[in-house]
């Protein structure tokens, strides 16, 4: 990987400067961790039962879910609902340090809960920068 990434940069005559952070970069995201196992990754839940799926989505997103004033909600008015809410809205997926996951100029479609960790976000229309911690969430202006 090393090597292909060093030819394309030298081959394509990419700036030291930019060179360096796109190192800096990968260097970061290619560490060694150990990776969480997500349930998607696991054929056996994938072919489950619908109902035990939305109930197993429902108890590892639950206390996340709940801290969205539109989840939260939605849990006191319809508790029953939450299990297919959990299954139907929400994904996991890990980032990595330095992921844009609001790309400039592109419609978002979706919220950032943060279970761990924290990420830095750039307003576009502020051009501010906050910090958003575990248990927070951030999303895009429609």
């Amino acid at each position: 990987d090393e090597a292909v990434l060093r030819k394309f940069m030298r081959d394509n005559g990419v700036t030291s400067g930019l060179a360096r952070e796109i190192w800096k970069t990968y260097r970061y995201q290619t560490l060694s961790k150990e990776v969480k196992l997500r349930k998607q990754d696991i054929e056996a839940m994938v072919r489950m039962p619908l109902r035990l799926q939305m109930r197993l989505s429902a108890e590892l997103y639950k206390f996340h879910l709940q801290r969205m004033p539109i989840f939260s909600m939605a849990n006191r008015l319809s508790s029953d609902e939450l299990p297919a809410i959990c299954y139907f809205s929400l994904s996991e997926h890990p980032g990595t340090p330095f992921q844009e996951v609001f790309p400039s100029h592109m419609r978002s479609d979706s919220a950032i809960f943060l279970a761990q960790g924290t990420m830095e976000y750039t307003s576009p229309k502020l051009q501010s920068k906050y910090e958003v911690n575990e248990t927070e969430w951030v999303c895009e202006g429609a």
